[in-house]
């Protein structure tokens, strides 16, 4: 069980998210982060408390209209203080940018593995979500239709119960978007308030 929030609207989103994962710490005590992206990225994330990682204003507020933030609790990967810091979420590639983080467990990253030519940075199913999606849109001009085919043929390919949160930039703005499994045993939450819309697993 980990937590997961997304916030996208006018104005910056890294104190709401901050906030966020204090409302979402029960569900991971292992790590936290938070990533902001305003045409650069900026992100905050290491092994501990969401207290403890975000110690000082200079790792709380970041510029930045859109977000994901994570608290994590570990299943894969071992527990030693360096890999906590290595499997930390956000993760994110820059070819092209798209950033992630997630809640639950993938079964067949094996089979994944194989099919891109990209090599996992981390040892986290994080990366059966994050790799065979940016395969997806390399390239390409990211539109919501390319999300969605992008996203439906990646649910396919799955094994395991997962929700996960992703920003694509689409070149002109950037996009928050969610995938869950189809039986949707890692639910998610979607709320809207003076404009901004919030995603969370609760």
């Amino acid at each position: 069980m980990c937590g997961i929030v997304g916030i996208i609207g006018g104005r910056p989103v890294s104190r709401l998210i901050y906030h966020s994962l204090f409302a979402i710490q029960h569900r991971g005590q292992s790590s936290a982060g938070m990533l902001t992206y305003d045409g650069n990225i900026h992100v905050t994330k290491d092994s501990g408390l969401v207290r403890d990682v975000f110690n000082d204003e200079k790792k709380i507020n970041k510029p930045g209209n859109i977000g994901i933030g994570h608290t994590r609790y570990s299943t894969a990967g071992m527990d030693d203080i360096e890999s906590l810091k290595k499997n930390a979420q956000p993760e994110y590639l820059v070819n092209p940018f798209l950033a992630a983080v997630h809640n639950g467990n993938i079964y067949n990253g094996a089979e994944i593995t194989k099919e891109t030519g990209r090599i996992p940075r981390t040892d986290c199913d994080i990366q059966w979500l994050l790799l065979p999606m940016a395969d997806a849109l390399y390239k390409k001009e990211v539109t919501p239709e390319l999300i969605m085919d992008s996203c439906a043929n990646l649910i396919t390919r799955l094994k395991g119960s997962y929700s996960a949160l992703y920003i694509a930039d689409s070149g002109d703005h950037p996009y928050l978007f969610a995938m869950t499994d189809p039986r949707k045993i890692r639910p998610l939450v979607l709320g809207k308030s003076n404009g901004m819309y919030c995603l969370t697993s609760e």
